[in-house]
């Protein structure tokens, strides 16, 4: 049976008006993708008091079998 970890990153957005991503969301997905994980889902916007801190994506990889 495969088990997995999973792990939570978070796609900062540098203006509330604008919504533009610090960093670019393929990018992140690539630099995370060179260390075995996998994209899952968007996790649903975090919110703050004065709107958007960012977006979250999902990864996972498989954990090696004992």
């Amino acid at each position: 049976m495969k088990k997995y970890e999973y792990k939570a990153i978070l796609i900062k957005i540098d203006m509330v008006w604008s919504g533009r991503a610090e960093s670019d969301y393929l990018e992140a997905l690539n630099e995370n993708g060179k260390e075995g994980w996998e994209f899952v889902e968007f996790i649903p916007k975090v919110l703050q008091p004065k709107g958007v801190k960012g977006q979250e994506i999902l990864l996972k990889r498989e954990l090696p079998e004992y």
